[in-house]
């Protein structure tokens, strides 16, 4: 089923994340095709959104495990043996690491497949606050929380009782990236999301809309990418 239509990007949640350490590259994520930051239009349209210095960069990201999802990559990946949930590369997408062991220092959550994999993409990225920073720094900085348009809170979940409140994910890119407004760089459109872990425990599917996962709390979330494309 396809997600319910809605004047309100439901997207759009203050989301946030947390991070500060190295991103070690994945079992199942070998890079296709590794991104030159110097020349990637992706990369300078990222800098524009997050409004950082290369100090301030290398706080949150680990250049090194940065890539394109090429045609080549596989466009889906089974993972119902581990997880339960199969994984939907980004085909298209540029992806930027960013670090992640302040998690634990046991990295088998990220390397085993043992939790879900899913995107959350950003309404407004670019979108200047009160306190001067744009939404995707706020995001690195202060952690996914929760948003006020909680569109799936009172319908019945897959999983039995109602979906309740979380923040929003689809396990597939195309079906959350319509729901994302996108900035501008270069005269040109870019959109904006982060590839995550879920803990698969903790995931609520609405059974009107099984391509949206909602998940209550942050510490069941774990970021690992900001993907970025041009539309």
């Amino acid at each position: 089923m396809s997600l319910k239509p809605t004047s309100q990007n439901f997207y759009n949640n203050r989301e946030s994340l947390m991070g500060n350490s190295f991103f070690p590259p994945s079992t199942t994520e070998a890079s296709d095709t590794h991104l030159d930051r110097s020349k990637s239009p992706c990369q300078k349209a990222l800098f524009s959104v997050l409004n950082m210095n290369e100090d301030e960069y290398s706080r949150f990201f680990d250049p090194s495990y940065d890539f394109v999802y090429g045609d080549s990559y596989p466009s889906s990946i089974d993972r119902k043996s581990s997880c339960g949930y199969n994984y939907y590369p980004p085909i298209g997408w540029n992806s930027f690491a960013l670090k992640v062991t302040h998690y634990e220092s046991n990295l088998d959550w990220l390397k085993n497949d043992k939790w879900a994999t899913a995107f959350h993409c950003v309404g407004s990225p670019g979108e200047i606050h009160s306190d001067g920073k744009t939404t995707v720094r706020k995001i690195l900085e202060e952690g996914l929380k929760p948003g006020q348009r909680q569109q799936y809170q009172d319908d019945d979940a897959v999983q039995g009782g109602k979906v309740g409140t979380g923040v929003y994910f689809s396990p597939k890119v195309t079906s959350c990236a319509g729901y994302s407004g996108g900035f501008t760089y270069d005269g040109k459109l870019y959109k904006l999301g982060f590839l995550c872990r879920i803990n698969q425990k903790e995931i609520r599917i609405p059974k009107t809309a099984r391509n949206c996962w909602v998940v209550p709390n942050t510490r069941d979330i774990r970021p690992y990418k900001i993907i970025v494309k041009e539309f």
